[in-house]
Parts: structure tokens; C-alpha cells; sequence
């Protein structure tokens, strides 16, 4: 595999995975964050929870603290009940708060609550004043639905958050008809505020429940739609038919036995809100398990992906080895580790190309060991094996790295090398014989092994590299016949064949 086939896969391969990276990537940050997203609903609706907890029972708060400065010294204790369920459900908004900095005007908040207690303690304005800035200071409670209404979240939640916020807007207008229609039984006149309060709640409850644009689960809709049908709003009616008829059976309620009746219908409000937000604390925790396995899953197919994509590069890479390792055998000789024939061709025709375009000169030189077969014979093939390894050792030893060196087959050895003069060829021959000229001795019987090499020139008798192996090779016939360790080719030697 060539150095650029491998730079090439390793982009390719570093391309898959990068790709594989950038989908999980992309995957995990959708995931994170619609999980983010997810738990800071948890804490919207953990604080819308709380801020309708201390809507509902600061409603009853202004309901009793009315009841008690039109004459109803009873109800003290409740006032007291409901103060102390206000502060405790107004700590826990504040805790909210301080970890998330939802609201900056908490703090003045509590001091218009704390303030308007000390005013209604001490009396110092009207019994209708107070519940005036009681329902000021109750919406501006529920005003702070605007922040989870406001969240980044799912379009069908951001949805269910407004249709609660409406929900609460009519669990007040229930609360405003209650705290006023429970204070104002004993009294022989009704002042315009009180009948404008009255007025503006019942209507707008009424109103409200037939308006069918909000977003709720099936069981609140379907409370809501026949909400005219139920028994609070016959209850609601009922108590507003006394005071637009001026019924002398007003003035024979009972202003607690009222507020209690007419919390039925708060309550009514209350548990819709509860039921939903419930629904909708489900919803968010289903969304986070949904979340962390389709995390899990997609850590899962990361990981199978890399997995599996080492083991296809593995696979890879081991057929690349396979093919070039069949081509080495194709291509070398075992034994020796040199080109073989095929490959020795394959490489002299782009050198001898070479060599034309650039006046080169090459010389073939085909070599032979002498009593090669002899030492076969006499001890063994190992020895003659050894004979070759060294032959190989040799040449590559001598020649350079630019040079083809090849075994031809047996004891053959043809080798492609670039000269300047005859005598480098010379130089050449003379250092191969030295190193490979070995003296045999067995039963009395000696030789010795010596190398018979014919060399043929390029350009000067052939430009085609078949002639100059077959010049090369008739010349190395010469030599063994002659004795002479290397000729060069000539012409007279092919009619002496």
C-alpha cells in the first residue's frame, strides 16, 4: 500500500468517525438541552404550585381579615391559621428564588404583605380599602405565573402554563365574591364598592367558564364546559339572586356558614389547578426518561459504531495485508527475498524509459554460480540454500538501493545497475567474487564455488531490456567457458553459440 493510499484511507476513515462524532454530538446537545429545558419546568411548576398554595390561602386570608373588621370577631383564629400556611408557602417561593433569582421584587412583596397586616390590625383604613389591596397584592402573585409561562419549554406545555394561569384568575374571582358577599350580610346598605367587586367577579366567573380557547387535559375540560350544569354554579347564582332581588333572606345567613359554602367554589378552582399541574409534573418526568434512554441509546449506537468501524478497518487492513502479501509472493523469491523475474521486468522497463529521456547509462550483468550443483549434490540443499542467502546478502550489500537486483530462477542472478565507466562494472564484479568465492573439501574431493557473470550495455547494444538479458546471458556462457570470471558482450559471441 503506497504512502498516499494510506494517507487517503486514514482521511477517509478519520472523515466516517468524525461524522459519527458530529450526529451523537449534535444528538447529546438536542438531548442536554431539552433536559435543561425539562427541569427547569420542574422548578416553574414547583414554584407555580407554591405561589397558587399562597394565592389560595392569602384569598382566605383577606376573606376571614374581612369578616373580622365588618364585626366578625370569631374568625380571628382562622386569620391566624391562614398567616402562618401564607409565610410558610411564601419561604419556600423565596428558597425557589434564591436558587434561581426568578423574581427581583419578592422582597417588596413581603413588606406590602407585612404592611398591609399591620394596617388591618390596627384598622387604620376601611374594611373595603383593605380587601382592595389584599386582591391587589393577590394578583400580583399571580402575576409571577409569568415567569414559568415565559420559560423556554414545548409549545404544549408553554400552553398548559397559560391555561392555569386562567385558572387561577377564576379561582380569584371566586375568592373576591367570597371574601365580599360573606361581609356584607349583616349590612342594611351595600356601598358601590363593594357591589362593583360583587359585580366584576361574578360575571367574570360566569364568563370565564364559558370561554373554550385554553389548552387542558380532558377531565378539566369537560369541568370547566359543564360547569354551568354543576352544583356551584347553581350555589353561585343562588347567593347573587339575594342580593340583586334584596331578599330579607340575606340578612338570615350566616356570614361563616357563607364563606364556607362559597370556598367550595374556590376549592372547586383549586383542585383543577392541582389536577393539572399534576398532570403536567407526569408529562415532564416522562419526557426525562424518554430523554436519558434515548441518551443511552445513542451512547450505545455511538460506541457500536466505532466498534464496528474498527472492526471493518481491522477487516480492512487485513485484506490489504493479504493482497500484499500475495503480491509479495508473486513478485520475490522466497528463499532470498529478492524481485523475481516478473518483477525485475516490470521494474527495468520504467528505469530502462528513464534512462532514455535522460542519456543514461545501464548495464545488465547475469550472473551464475559455479559447482553450484555440485555442492547440492555433495552436501545437501541446505548448503546450496545457504549459498543463495548469501549471494542476496551480497549484492545487497554491494549495490545500491537504486539497482534491480532479481533472481532469475536456480542459481541465477540478474541485476540492472546505472554506470558511468567499464571500470565501475569492473569494481563491481570483483567485490561480488571476492565475498562469494568458497572452497569445498569432501572424501577427498575439493572445488570451489566462483560466480561467471556476463554483462550487456545500454544503450550500446540494445535499448530493449529482453535483448540485453539475452546479451547478458550469452555473455555469462562465455565466461564459463573461458574460465573468466566476467565478460562483456560482444557481437562474435552469438556466432560462436
Amino acid at each position: 500500500m503506497t504512502y498516499k493510499t494510506k494517507l487517503f484511507n486514514s482521511i477517509i476513515i478519520g472523515l466516517i468517525l468524525f461524522g459519527i462524532l458530529m450526529i451523537f454530538i449534535n444528538s447529546f446537545v438536542q438531548i442536554y438541552t431539552n433536559g435543561i429545558i425539562l427541569k427547569n419546568m420542574k422548578y416553574s411548576i414547583n414554584l407555580t404550585k407554591n405561589i397558587s398554595s399562597v394565592v389560595f390561602h392569602l384569598q382566605k386570608e383577606r376573606g376571614y381579615t374581612n369578616l373580622y373588621l365588618n364585626g366578625n370577631k370569631n374568625v380571628y383564629s382562622n386569620i391566624i391559621k391562614e398567616k402562618n400556611l401564607v409565610d410558610s408557602y411564601f419561604t419556600l417561593i423565596k428558597n425557589i428564588n434564591e436558587k434561581k433569582l426568578y423574581f427581583k421584587n419578592i422582597d417588596d412583596l413581603e413588606s406590602k404583605l407585612n404592611s398591609l397586616r399591620v394596617i388591618s390590625e390596627k384598622q387604620i383604613e376601611s374594611p373595603i380599602n383593605i380587601f382592595s389591596e389584599y386582591t391587589t397584592l393577590i394578583n400580583e402573585f399571580i402575576d409571577y405565573y409569568n415567569y414559568p409561562i415565559k420559560q423556554k419549554t414545548t409549545s404544549e406545555t408553554g400552553k398548559l402554563m397559560i391555561s392555569i394561569y386562567f385558572l387561577e384568575k377564576m379561582k380569584e374571582y371566586a375568592g373576591e365574591f367570597r371574601g365580599i358577599y360573606s361581609s356584607i350580610i349583616k349590612e342594611k346598605h351595600i356601598n358601590d364598592k363593594e357591589y362593583t367587586f360583587l359585580n366584576k367577579s361574578f360575571y367574570n366567573i360566569i364568563e370565564s367558564t364559558n370561554y373554550k380557547a385554553f389548552q387542558f387535559t380532558n377531565n378539566t375540560y369537560n369541568k370547566i364546559s359543564n360547569f354551568s350544569n354543576s352544583k356551584y354554579y347553581k350555589t353561585l347564582w343562588n347567593y347573587y339572586n339575594l342580593i340583586e332581588k334584596k331578599s330579607n333572606e340575606l340578612y338570615k345567613l350566616n356570614p361563616e356558614e357563607t364563606f364556607k359554602d362559597l370556598t367550595s367554589i374556590v376549592n372547586f378552582f383549586q383542585d383543577l389547578i392541582n389536577y393539572e399541574l399534576l398532570n403536567l409534573t407526569e408529562k415532564i418526568n416522562i419526557n426525562l426518561k424518554k430523554n436519558k434512554i434515548i441518551l443511552s441509546i445513542d451512547i450505545f449506537f455511538l460506541i457500536f459504531s466505532i466498534i464496528l468501524l474498527i472492526y471493518i478497518m481491522l477487516n480492512y487492513y487485513k485484506v490489504i495485508k493479504l493482497k500484499n502479501n500475495l503480491k509479495y509472493l508473486a513478485t520475490h523469491d522466497l528463499l532470498t527475498k529478492l524481485p523475481n523475474r516478473l518483477l525485475f521486468f516490470e521494474k527495468s522497463k520504467n528505469l530502462i524509459s528513464l534512462g532514455e529521456r535522460n542519456n543514461l547509462k545501464y548495464a545488465i550483468m547475469f550472473i551464475d554460480i559455479d559447482n553450484f550443483k555440485k555442492v547440492n549434490d555433495t552436501f545437501g540443499h541446505k548448503s546450496g540454500d545457504d549459498i543463495l542467502k548469501k549471494m542476496a546478502q551480497t549484492l545487497k550489500k554491494i549495490l545500491r538501493n537504486s539497482d534491480i537486483i532479481s533472481r532469475f530462477g536456480g542459481d541465477e542472478f540478474v541485476i540492472l545497475t546505472q554506470y558511468k565507466n567499464i571500470e565501475d562494472i569492473y569494481s563491481i564484479t570483483q567485490k561480488l567474487n571476492n565475498n562469494m568465492a568458497k572452497r569445498f573439501e569432501k572424501d577427498g574431493k575439493s572445488f570451489t564455488v566462483s560466480l561467471s557473470i556476463g554483462i550487456s550495455l545500454f544503450p550500446e547494444h540494445s535499448k530493449n531490456i529482453d535483448e540485453l538479458i539475452k546479451f547478458a546471458d550469452i555473455a555469462m556462457y562465455k565466461a564459463k567457458q573461458q574460465k573468466n570470471s566476467t565478460i562483456i558482450y560482444s557481437k562474435k559471441y552469438r556466432k560462436d553459440l
